[in-house]
């Protein structure tokens, strides 16, 4: 009771290993994590949309089989797993990205050079996220497509693409939403390892770092953001619901 008096008054106390303020030490690294999460999601959004809507589109083709056999696997692969297998292909045998840190150390940064430290962690952690939002979003458009509605539609000639995302995506999307809200969480638990694996000096790694050395005070500290944060993403995830579907706003 009395941390989370001083935490409320933005006093997170000090750090058993290194005797440094808990909140000097999340500032810059909260920033770096956000550079991590948004890129994280700027993958796993459109692409775990786009291979469900195709996949539910051509049902039952090769690629449909292939993608929906691609996720299973992908959603199921430990997030440290999948890092270490693009570092041996990408870093270590076609040398296409670097493997650690936010920055070449000698070069002079900027943000290309932050991209191209970016895309292997961005990667890993958003492959799980984005295969869990394909396999949603080929279920709910499969069953919306079967609506009298859609069928309606097509009896009036309206071309496939204009049922597809004005109507059918359109009436699939709330639950589509949920589900990649409730994806927030899994990014930041696939965050820890993945800052881990690619020296990114975010929060993700310093909780690692902190609950190796049963550093407490940063421990609580980083748990209260991530909590913070999933009950963020569930707010906003309600507000997005009123302005995709009017029937819960006039309810």
């Amino acid at each position: 009771v009395n941390w989370l008096g001083r935490a409320l008054q933005g006093d997170l106390g000090r750090s058993f290993s290194s005797n440094m303020l808990v909140a000097d030490l999340l500032q810059d690294r909260m920033r770096n994590s956000a550079i991590l999460l948004v890129g994280s999601l700027i993958i796993a959004i459109p692409l775990g949309i786009g291979i469900g809507i195709i996949s539910a589109v051509r049902s039952g083709t090769v690629f449909d089989r292939a993608a929906m056999g691609s996720t299973l696997v992908a959603a199921n692969i430990p997030t440290f797993v999948f890092g270490l297998g693009l570092v041996l292909v990408f870093a270590v045998q076609l040398r296409w990205f670097p493997v650690q840190g936010m920055y070449d150390l000698r070069g002079e940064g900027g943000r290309f050079d932050l991209l191209r430290h970016l895309v292997l962690p961005a990667f890993t952690t958003a492959i799980p996220p984005a295969a869990i939002i394909a396999r949603l979003v080929r279920s709910t458009m499969l069953e919306t497509m079967n609506q009298e509605y859609i069928k309606a539609a097509r009896a009036n000639g309206l071309p496939e693409r204009t049922i597809t995302m004005r109507y059918a995506l359109r009436n699939a999307m709330p639950p589509i939403v949920t589900i990649t809200g409730l994806q927030i969480g899994f990014l930041l638990g696939g965050a820890v390892f993945t800052e881990y694996i690619f020296a990114w000096p975010g929060i993700g790694r310093l909780f690692f770092d902190a609950a190796m050395k049963t550093d407490y005070p940063v421990l609580m500290a980083v748990l209260m953001i991530f909590s913070a944060l999933i009950i963020f993403s569930n707010l906003l995830v309600d507000v997005i619901y009123t302005l995709i579907d009017p029937r819960i706003t006039l309810s």
